[in-house]
C-alpha cells in the first residue's frame, strides 16, 4: 500500500502484526525521529524486536512483516504458533 500498488488481502496481515507489535511492544514498529525516517524503514521494513519479547511473539511478528506478500505466514498459521494463542475449556 506504501508503494501505491494494489493489494490483496494479505495486506491486512501486515497491518494486524502492526497492531499486535504496538500491544506487545508500546510502539509502533517503524518509529523514527522524522516522517521521512518513519517513512523509510516502512518501505524497508525496518523494525528492532524488543529483546525481553517472548519467543510466540517472536515467532508471530517477522513471518507477518515479509515484503512479498506471497510469502508471508497465512492467517491459519498464527494460531498454530506454539505459546502464542489459549485455549477455553468450558466449564
Amino acid at each position: 500500500m506504501v508503494h501505491g500498488q494494489s493489494h490483496i488481502k494479505t495486506v491486512d496481515l501486515s497491518n494486524l502484526c502492526v497492531l499486535a507489535y504496538e500491544l506487545l511492544c508500546g510502539k509502533v514498529p517503524f518509529l523514527a525521529t522524522t516522517y521521512e525516517e518513519s517513512y523509510y524503514n516502512i518501505m524497508k521494513l525496518q523494525f528492532k524486536m524488543p529483546p525481553d519479547m517472548t519467543k510466540p511473539a517472536a515467532d508471530l511478528i517477522p513471518p507477518l512483516f515479509v515484503k512479498d506478500l506471497a510469502s508471508r505466514m497465512p492467517l491459519k498459521h498464527v494460531a498454530s504458533i506454539p505459546g502464542l494463542c489459549c485455549t477455553c475449556t468450558k466449564s
